[in-house]
């Protein structure tokens, strides 16, 4: 994906990478959407305790769940001569608004019941139970809105 930015607008030329480096199904291969970051993060579950003589104790239950951010932008900039909203030639900025928040609607974990796979290029790929999304204020400058879903991490290779 090319692209070119002007203070206030944000040009797009049609044509996606195949060499992506994140790939969520329906959500990578969707122009206009960029995810830009998937953050994992791993811990053991553990009990900090103090005694009253001042022992300091650390019991360890084994692995917690991982969470899991997958951070984006969606692009609503206006071609040159456009008057406003983005435009793929397919869909307007608002539209992938609702394509973001439509592919959380399908992807819940209560609604899908199973993990969604990530896959990041050359570290494999892993499942997560999408649980939250937030779509941030919009940036006017270049014209884009930041969204943040949230998860807990599933197995690797999504099994």
């Amino acid at each position: 994906m090319d692209m070119l930015c002007e203070r206030g607008t944000l040009f797009y030329w049609e044509g996606t990478s195949d060499s992506a480096l994140y790939k969520i199904k329906g959500l990578t291969d969707t122009p206009g959407i960029i995810v830009e970051g998937v953050v994992r993060h791993e811990r053991d579950a553990v009990s900090p305790i103090t005694t009253l003589e001042g022992d300091h104790l650390l019991y360890v239950f084994g692995e917690a769940l991982g969470d899991v951010a997958i951070t984006g932008i969606i692009l609503l900039g206006a071609f040159k001569g456009q008057a406003s909203g983005f435009s793929t030639g397919e869909k307007e900025g608002s539209e992938l608004i609702e394509i973001v928040t439509e592919w959380f609607q399908e992807n819940r974990v209560s609604v899908l019941e199973k993990g969604v796979d990530i896959s990041v290029a050359g570290s494999g790929a892993f499942e997560c139970f999408v649980t939250g999304l937030t779509i941030e204020k919009p940036n006017p400058a270049v014209q884009t809105i930041a969204f943040t879903f949230t998860g807990i991490a599933g197995t690797a290779g999504g099994g």
